[in-house]
């Protein structure tokens, strides 16, 4: 979609986002500027022009409703070539659409219109075994070692089981690494069912069971998205860039699978179910 840039909005289409250097707590970055956050800071709004950079090392609580990064502005939380090997926490804050100014509902949330670049520490996402896992089992032995792999790190391990009529999908309670030993993963808890080999009806092996590491150093989340209003992310307009590597993104997304309902655009109707806020996957 095309976007222009007017005094109090940028179009989106035919929609909108406002633009509210009014409110109380607002940041503007001008073009030509750098800015690096604090370790904890907390904004109503911010607007980059410039470069708005994250520092690689210093663990950095990061709070915000709206985010425009704007056309030409570069938002850096890491690159390829320089990754944040810190923790990161960017939480889009728990207020309430102000649909008279933003009745589109694209505020609250990390809105690009230029350059971002999201990229933390690199660490392998699974890891897949060559046996059965049982109920109860608290000690995995892995195939090889897991690089990047940390105490504490949250991981996954998805049900195998063959779905039909008598098995629905099952997931596994939270589970973490509590020690690290060559391939060798001690978890905070033993398996809440049985994990086993997909054997075919000719007697191949045909899928083993993994084990997924959820952990992430760059956090991209809501502040309450179970009963308050949740975030959302998007990379919007033709000459918008975007790296995302090694993001865990937790709660984003406000569109739901009820049918979906839009506000018009002579606004004479408000939406309560928006089309397009539902970009945010856990990764």
């Amino acid at each position: 979609m095309n976007t222009i840039i007017k005094d109090d909005r940028v179009m989106i289409g035919p929609e909108f986002v406002p633009r509210r250097l009014d409110l109380p707590r607002a940041l503007k970055v001008e073009a030509g500027q750098t800015y690096t956050p604090d370790i904890d800071e907390t904004w109503d709004y911010v607007e980059n022009w410039g470069h708005f950079v994250f520092d690689r090392k210093r663990n950095t609580r990061f709070a915000v409703t709206t985010f425009l990064n704007m056309p030409g502005a570069v938002f850096d939380m890491g690159s390829v070539a320089d990754p944040v090997t810190a923790r990161v926490d960017f939480i889009i804050r728990d207020v309430p659409i102000d649909t008279s100014r933003d009745p589109f509902q694209w505020g609250n949330g990390l809105l690009n219109f230029g350059k971002q670049s999201r990229v933390g520490t690199l660490k392998r996402s699974c890891v897949e075994l060559t046996v059965g896992l049982k109920q109860g089992q608290d000690q995995i032995l892995l195939p090889e070692a897991p690089d990047g792999w940390l105490v504490g790190d949250e991981v996954l391990i998805p049900d195998t089981h063959m779905q039909d009529e008598n098995h629905f999908p099952q997931r596994e309670a939270p589970m973490f690494i509590t020690a690290i030993s060559a391939e060798a993963l001690t978890l905070s808890k033993g398996l809440d069912f049985d994990h086993p080999v997909v054997i075919g009806p000719d007697g191949t092996a045909y899928a083993f069971p993994c084990v997924c590491n959820l952990t992430r150093n760059l956090v991209i989340g809501s502040a309450n998205s179970t009963t308050g209003t949740p975030g959302h992310t998007a990379n919007v307009g033709m000459d918008t860039q975007w790296d995302i590597q090694s993001n865990l993104l937790i709660g984003l997304g406000r569109t739901t699978t009820a049918k979906i309902d839009r506000t018009s655009l002579d606004l004479t109707h408000i939406g309560t179910n928006q089309i397009a806020q539902s970009i945010g996957r856990r990764r």
